[in-house]
């Protein structure tokens, strides 16, 4: 019996010892993720929204390593948003400018000082009399949805005299159409019997968006944790893109046909060819960038419309383009949106046409995938002689 004991008592010390160690090497491991990022690992700073998707966390630490040679540090401010500290009333002399956008305005590619915001920020207080604040509103992967839904939410109580909106082409014609991604966590705008737009919000009510806010908090403490589930969701990504989608979006099992060459998804409106689906999304960001126009009128701010510049404005990607479908035209989102603006008496800026000249006059490469240090620069100076041109101290 006392030998039983012994072994009872053995097996459990053992037990003990091996959890005790177990949880020492993973104590280990998040300390070694935490302090040298190996594959890209860090503690998260999102969560969960069921408005928006998700949204950056309040005075969270970030690190980033995208397409720059280096990685990017810093702290989410008290309000969500990558930027500095900002106070809710607006100083009497203050020409306060809130900025919408995704990735690109977002720049999580370079340091918050080499921004185009932080950049055409200092340009305009150095030339002009009145003080200027530019602030970023923006997150990656938002489209003329998020950013209308966070007009009213967030950008209104800072009482911005202007609101620039930074357009992606690319991905907001794309993005913001249900049919062309119906399974996401994230808002879309439908149009009821009537014509009217109208949120839908059911993907807060999906059972992996409350699995995603179920497990939010061992993200936001644990690198590893961070890392583990960051590799699940590519896996199945991954896995997604190994299955052949057919024209109308459907699973495609059957023998595939030869298949004709030709410009896709949002760039065929480009073509004198378009996709009549990708006319339909294009025909709703309009329909929503006129929401956001009316939201800013009656905030009293002036609206600035911006389309961001295709990743065709180097020549050879024009002549890769143009080889596929002789009729695409690099400028047509630049000329569409321009005449779209007009109609509806907005300020618009396109930077198509002003990357391409650069990269001509200069020969410098402006962007990796998003805008570099020269990108960056580039829209800055624009921006700034822009507003400095439109804005009545």
């Amino acid at each position: 019996m006392s030998n039983r004991k012994n072994k009872i008592k053995q097996f459990l010390v053992n037990c003990s010892l091996t959890i005790l160690v177990f949880f020492l090497v993973l104590l280990v491991i998040e300390l070694l993720l935490r302090r040298y990022h190996f594959w890209g690992a860090k503690v998260s700073w999102s969560e969960p929204d069921t408005i928006i998707g998700y949204r950056y966390t309040p005075e969270a630490e970030y690190w980033f390593q995208g397409e720059n040679d280096h990685p990017i540090a810093g702290r989410i401010n008290r309000h969500g948003w990558r930027d500095r500290e900002w106070s809710l009333a607006r100083p009497r002399d203050m020409i306060r400018i809130a900025v919408l956008g995704d990735s690109f305005v977002e720049a999580f590619q370079v340091e918050p000082e080499s921004t185009f915001l932080q950049l055409a920020e200092a340009e305009l207080n150095q030339a002009a009399s009145a003080r200027f604040e530019l602030m970023n509103f923006a997150r990656s992967g938002f489209t003329t949805t998020e950013e209308l839904l966070i007009l009213d939410r967030e950008v209104a109580p800072f009482a911005p005299d202007i609101v620039v909106l930074f357009f992606f082409p690319e991905n907001d014609v794309n993005d913001v159409y249900r049919e062309f991604d119906p399974d996401p966590m994230r808002p879309f705008f439908v149009k009821s019997p009537g014509g009217a737009l109208a949120p839908d919000f059911s993907f807060a009510q999906r059972k992996d968006f409350r699995i995603k806010k179920a497990l939010n908090g061992l993200k936001q403490h644990s690198a590893l944790f961070s890392l583990v589930i960051e590799r699940i969701n590519l896996l199945q990504h991954v896995m997604s893109l190994k299955t052949p989608v057919a024209a109308n979006g459907s699973a495609d099992h059957a023998a595939a046909a030869p298949v004709i060459q030709k410009i896709g998804n949002a760039l065929s409106l480009a073509t004198a060819n378009p996709d009549s689906r990708y006319q339909q999304a294009f025909a709703l960001n309009k329909m929503l960038l006129q929401k956001i126009d009316a939201a800013c009128r009656q905030m009293n701010a002036r609206f600035l419309l911006v389309c961001i510049n295709l990743a065709a404005y180097h020549p050879d990607r024009e002549r890769e383009l143009r080889a596929i479908d002789p009729t695409f035209n690099p400028y047509f989102f630049d000329d569409d949106l321009d005449e779209f603006a007009r109609q509806n008496e907005i300020d618009f800026i396109g930077l198509q046409r002003i990357f391409a000249d650069e990269y001509r006059k200069t020969g410098k490469k402006l962007q990796w995938t998003h805008w570099n240090y020269d990108g960056h620069r580039l829209v800055a100076r624009v921006l700034a002689n822009h507003l400095a041109k439109i804005v009545t101290p």
